[in-house]
């Protein structure tokens, strides 16, 4: 194992601070109080007002509209958000930012810097600042409005796993192996309990540890190997127990009926549609750097300049995890256009589904970094990034249809929350935003929500 040395100087924590701060802060005041939701804002009622909060979070006919996924660990977290707005509104400060993925963005540049400086000892600084704007400038990291926190927290710990990996592999410092196995093992207990794609994720992880311990020849990374596929194959079984028999029982319990698994069905030449590949994965990465719909077909001829410069290298190694994880992300993209179609459309196509991918993808373009010796060619890269997203926030309109009424009426309803003397009834907003307001102003007494009581404070 190589030795990491930390050369940074310290005055580029503190301008990485304020970059990534300041981009973080300007992407936040851009969206001036974030956008309303149809589903979120039903979910903001659901979690604001329910009599039962434990029987709310087990019940998935409500916080995932009968689609049964096991991830009530991510309605916890959508609970504390939906509390945290709903106090803010309480006290004139409406806003639909969600506050677990400003966290998670926050938490995923400091994994990605910490990651840098002790895991990739031959990187320039400076690159590894491009890459974290790179991450930053990604269309679905723009999103930080209240819905669901699955996707955010599943791409921090993605990061965490990934990283922390990394920094496992390469790095002698105790210390820093210290903190970066307990990150490792952190996100690999919690990725599959948030989000479907982190039970997959987890398992391509867990698979390439376990190849890679049969063709390892060092000890102490072959014991750490080990442990890596054990806990991910632990992790996995007991999401799969918890999915299958922990949390359809507390479901019958609390609320007298058995969860449906109809939607976790699918046949196994699902992970063989190509289309998925083509159009979520492909085009996503086009739209990532050139700001474009369509813009994947250019990748095709960016992966394969990047594999023949691989083969003239002779690194086999970064070549053949290339198109390993490439091989995870299609059958990863393949089962969710088969199962959730509503991804076809523009604006849902580059929305925070994409973000676990693109977590993956910033790793994989760390490591052709280093190995190619990018300090300018980053740099250059980053800009077009920037500059094609700058274009795309001013400029574009990647909405779907059926929530594009919402945005554009975001505003309004937060001025309508804000302020009592407004009747929503004469402001242009969706009818949801509507009981949402009602249900803030007292005014839904006897109206339940798809079946649960609202219950409202004493006045």
């Amino acid at each position: 194992m190589s030795e990491s040395v930390n050369t940074r100087p310290r005055i580029f924590y503190w301008l990485c601070a304020l970059l990534l701060g300041g981009t973080l802060i300007m992407q936040l005041v851009l969206q001036r109080g974030a956008d309303s939701h149809v589903e979120a804002n039903c979910f903001l009622i659901l979690y604001n007002f329910s009599e039962n909060l434990l029987k709310t979070i087990f019940d998935p006919l409500h916080t995932d509209w009968n689609l049964y996924q096991s991830r009530e660990l991510s309605y916890v977290i959508d609970m504390l958000d939906a509390r945290f707005i709903g106090w803010c509104i309480r006290n004139k400060m409406a806003h639909f930012y969600s506050m677990s993925a400003i966290l998670s963005a926050i938490g995923i540049l400091i994994v990605q810097q910490w990651g840098f400086a002790k895991g990739f000892p031959k990187m320039n600084c400076w690159c590894a600042l491009g890459l974290s704007l790179l991450w930053q400038w990604t269309p679905c990291n723009f999103i930080h409005h209240f819905f669901r926190c699955g996707k955010p927290v599943t791409s921090l710990l993605i990061t965490m796993l990934l990283f922390s990996f990394r920094v496992i592999w390469v790095n002698r410092e105790k210390r820093t192996l210290r903190l970066a196995e307990i990150l490792f093992f952190t996100a690999a207990f919690l990725l599959p309990h948030f989000d479907r794609q982190g039970i997959f994720l987890l398992a391509g992880a867990t698979a390439f540890a376990a190849i890679l311990r049969m063709v390892t020849e060092d000890e102490d990374k072959k014991r750490f190997l080990k442990y890596a596929s054990v806990a991910g194959a632990g992790s996995i079984a007991v999401q799969t127990l918890f999915n299958i028999v922990i949390t359809p029982a507390i479901i019958n319990a609390l609320n007298g009926y058995t969860p449906s698994f109809e939607y976790q069905k699918m046949p196994v030449w699902a992970a063989f549609d190509f289309y998925g590949t083509v159009y979520f994965l492909f085009d996503n990465i086009g739209f990532w750097f050139f700001g474009f719909n369509n813009g994947g077909v250019l990748i095709f001829g960016g992966l394969g300049v990047i594999i023949w410069q691989l083969c003239k290298k002779k690194r086999y190694d970064i070549l053949l995890l290339l198109l390993y994880c490439f091989a995870v992300l299609s059958v990863m993209a393949n089962l969710m256009m088969f199962r959730h179609r509503l991804l076809i459309l523009e604006g849902v196509n580059h929305s925070a589904y994409f973000m676990p991918f693109a977590a993956v993808l910033l790793m994989l373009i760390a490591l052709l970094a280093e190995a190619f010796e990018w300090k300018k060619m980053i740099f250059i890269i980053c800009f077009c990034v920037v500059a094609s997203q700058t274009a795309v926030t001013v400029f574009g309109d990647a909405d779907p249809e059926h929530n594009r009424l919402h945005r554009h009426s975001s505003r309004r309803i937060l001025e309508t929350l804000n302020d009592e003397k407004i009747n929503p009834r004469s402001v242009l907003m969706p009818y949801s935003a509507w009981k949402l307001v009602d249900a803030f102003r007292g005014k839904l007494r006897g109206w339940e929500f798809g079946g649960i009581p609202i219950k409202y404070p004493k006045d």
